[in-house]
């Protein structure tokens, strides 16, 4: 029998029964585990949250952590939330409708965010919208099977061109808290400034890497060209995967490709360390297009929310709806040929 429960407070049991539900839920990224729910009470200071509880035989089976956001309680992360932070031990059939049951006779009003497509067919006549693309890629067949072969052969004429020059040094866990200003620096150097996506501009964004960093998912790469820090690649490990969290390059050496020389480095590190999937977190880029050979949606799901909510996610599906249409990208071709 599946038993709902709900907390507002985390007490050393509860943490323990999260770790240990991560550990084994097939289910598991670092943003559904107690490390990441921690780090952003730590980071953002919310001052009221609900965590959401399913047990089966006094075992817990799921758990699903939210933090209070004006009247809604929403996914915790902010813009820095890459995945769901609801955590599943298995059979999504018999405990999603459970959670949408709880939640919608305690009427919270509840915005679920970046819920993976394969997720968010259980959570059936719940209004969503599209949240965005998410490439990955598989690396059981090796390198070559995915990057093309004459990009692949043009990377490493670069690579031999250089070799007296590129040197790759490889972090893990604490070791990546001793290095993590570097990669602050590295981004100023990069083009994000100029369009305005640099995040380490935000104080809380420097506090939340700085304490994912002491973490022993954290995986950081950077990339040297003689005595000077180019690149950088900010990682986190769970089980099989790695997800590429962060890159930045200096913008004076892009001729050297830098960040698909750093990508080509973390995929022969994986190959090395028995690491099968490379997740390139949301969003599109050509660089992630030709280093991916799958691709998934994600969703943000509201449940139980208000009549504004409601008209926010009917407008958004509409503006969603109407990019993909043919009319929109021909338009849009012309305007950029202008």
């Amino acid at each position: 029998m599946l038993i709902v429960n709900k907390y507002s407070y985390i007490d050393k049991k509860l943490m323990n029964r999260w770790n240990n539900l991560w550990q084994k839920s097939s289910s598991k990224t670092f943003f559904n585990s107690y490390d990441w729910f921690r780090i952003c009470l730590q980071t953002f200071n919310y001052q009221q949250y609900l965590i959401i509880t399913v047990e089966e035989n006094n075992n817990l089976v799921a758990i699903l952590p939210l933090v209070k956001n004006k009247k809604c309680f929403v996914s915790p992360g902010e813009r820095y939330l890459d995945n769901t932070t609801l955590l599943i031990k298995n059979s999504y059939e018999n405990i999603i409708p459970i959670i949408i049951e709880f939640i919608q006779k305690n009427k919270f009003q509840v915005v679920l965010n970046e819920v993976g497509e394969s997720l968010s067919k259980y959570f059936q006549n719940i209004p969503k919208t599209f949240s965005s693309n998410n490439p990955k890629a598989y690396l059981e067949n090796g390198i070559e099977n995915i990057i093309k072969h004459k990009e692949l052969r043009y990377l490493k004429r670069i690579m031999e061109k250089n070799k007296e020059h590129i040197y790759f040094s490889v972090y893990k866990g604490l070791e990546c808290y001793e290095q993590i200003e570097r990669i602050f620096e590295i981004e100023k150097g990069s083009n994000k400034p100029q369009l305005k996506k640099d995040i380490f501009r935000n104080p809380k964004a420097r506090i939340l890497f700085k304490y994912i960093s002491k973490t022993n998912n954290s995986l950081l790469i950077i990339l040297k060209y003689n005595n000077m820090d180019i690149a950088h690649l900010f990682s986190l490990v769970y089980d099989k995967t790695v997800m590429a969290y962060h890159m930045a390059y200096n913008k004076y050496y892009s001729s050297l490709q830098p960040g698909k020389l750093i990508f080509i480095h973390l995929m022969e590190y994986m190959l090395e360390n028995d690491l099968q999937i490379l997740d390139f977190s949301r969003g599109d880029s050509i660089l992630k297009r030709h280093f991916s050979n799958d691709s998934t949606k994600k969703y943000n799901l509201y449940i139980n929310c208000n009549i504004f909510i409601r008209i926010k996610v009917i407008v958004k599906n509409f503006i969603y709806y109407i990019k993909g249409t043919k009319i929109y990208k021909k338009i849009k071709k012309i305007i950029k040929r202008k």
